[in-house]
């Protein structure tokens, strides 16, 4: 405390806070003055990869948590204005956050452009690259590797080294003057600019402990679901232990029980309702529909007899309270919507197993169709029917498998998705 103390007023001078959050992730800032100013940059190398700063969305978020812990310290004195800027990266690829934090850390501090000095990371296994090209030796490399290496190396030797791939990315940051300084109003534009005070302190302090609450709330929230999940599996059991009790034949269908819900046993299936379905390269868990490693771009099936291998949504589900359908123009060649599983490594064979978790955004910060519209009423509402075609029964890995087999290579369509609002449980 003594050193950082003494040289907090030296702009000669760079320090590197690690901070480990949520006892899980490792992030970064570092503190820099340039052009007498001070400034904070904030690293998190789950943000997603971008190739330039313009195209970033959250160049200006900076987490209320990480201003509370700097704030009116030796680092950000009362009286103080602080420029902070979340910089740009590479996403992460597996667990490297230790490593990359470092990686990223030790380049913001000593780059003369800290703004930009991370994106050249792109270049790093790229194979489609030319000869003369500054990365060309590392294009089949990974970054995460490289980066677990560098900090293995150091700590083993006990000596810090600057590793050959790291000289074409200070030799391809682009210049200050070239770059960020060449924007009127630069620090507007790329800058959050916060001041120190009594009163600031105070109030990030409130907005913390709300967004707390709401944490709490979420989880709560989440946990309410699980149990509600649990309930209606327990419904479902039962339902089949009476089905075999009393050998009844029932028309299958959506209904509500109490305060929770249960489905039919007896849909007919004709057995053969996934054979059909494509095997495609498609990431499993949480799904982002439409991303560039998975376009699902769902047309109308044209063909009836393809149809007619699979079971339709019955006309008494689709009459049920909380069923809602909605036809999504898709004209960019991505859903831009989020499912994941109704629980993860579990399938339930009597029930639905996919649900609605979210959005994503282009690349540009503008939304899709569904987000934009406000198709989809609520997190965690369940999948029920893609195209028409009845999803219950069906396994999450299966529902992605038909939407794969469904992929058209139009740049326009139109995919019918059916939901069942969570709320009505």
């Amino acid at each position: 405390m003594d050193f950082i103390e003494k040289n907090c007023g030296n702009q000669e001078i760079s320090f590197i806070i690690p901070v480990y959050e949520d006892r899980e992730h490792y992030t970064g800032i570092v503190r820099k003055w340039i052009k007498q100013n001070l400034h904070f940059f904030y690293l998190d190398s789950f943000d997603k990869s971008v190739i330039s700063i313009d195209k970033s969305t959250v160049v200006k978020e900076i987490p209320t948590r990480i201003l509370l812990l700097l704030m009116d310290s030796p680092l950000w004195k009362r009286g103080q204005t602080a420029y902070w800027t979340r910089v740009p990266n590479v996403k992460q690829q597996e667990v490297e956050c230790g490593a990359r934090m470092l990686l990223h850390s030790f380049l913001v501090a000593f780059s003369e452009n800290p703004f930009e000095t991370l994106i050249p990371l792109n270049n790093i296994g790229r194979e489609k690259i030319g000869r003369n090209n500054p990365f060309y030796t590392w294009r089949n490399e990974k970054l995460l590797n490289l980066s677990r290496l560098w900090v293995h190396n150091i700590i083993q030797n006990k000596e810090f080294m600057i590793p050959d791939w790291l000289i074409p990315v200070a030799q391809t940051t682009k210049r200050l003057e070239d770059s960020i300084f060449s924007f009127d109003e630069w620090k507007a534009r790329f800058c959050l600019e916060q001041h120190c005070s009594l009163e600031q302190v105070i109030a990030l302090s409130w907005r913390f402990k709300e967004e707390l609450k709401e944490e709490e709330e979420k989880l709560a929230q989440k946990k309410t679901i699980e149990a509600k999940h649990e309930d209606m599996r327990a419904k479902l059991a039962q339902e089949k232990a009476d089905k075999a009790a009393s050998s009844k034949k029932n028309k299958g269908g959506l209904k509500k029980a109490g305060t929770g819900a249960a489905i039919n046993e007896n849909i007919p299936d004709n057995g053969n309702s996934g054979e059909n379905v494509e095997k495609g390269n498609v990431d499993r868990g949480q799904e982002d529909i439409g991303s560039k490693k998975s376009p699902v771009v769902v047309e109308r099936a044209d063909d009836v007899d393809e149809v007619e291998r699979e079971e339709m949504i019955p006309q008494d589900v689709r009459e049920q309270d909380g069923v809602y359908e909605f036809d999504a123009k898709i004209t960019d060649g991505a859903v831009m919507m989020k499912v994941q599983a109704m629980k993860s490594k579990q399938h339930f064979p009597e029930f639905y197993n996919c649900v609605f978790s979210g959005y994503r955004q282009r690349e540009d910060g503008s939304m899709g169709y569904i987000e934009e519209h406000k198709l989809v009423r609520n997190e965690y509402d369940i999948l029920i029917g893609l195209n028409g075609i009845h999803t219950r029964g069906w396994s999450f890995d299966k529902v992605l498998e038909k939407i794969k087999h469904l992929v058209g290579g139009k740049p326009e369509c139109i995919i019918t998705f059916t939901f069942f609002d969570f709320s009505f449980f």
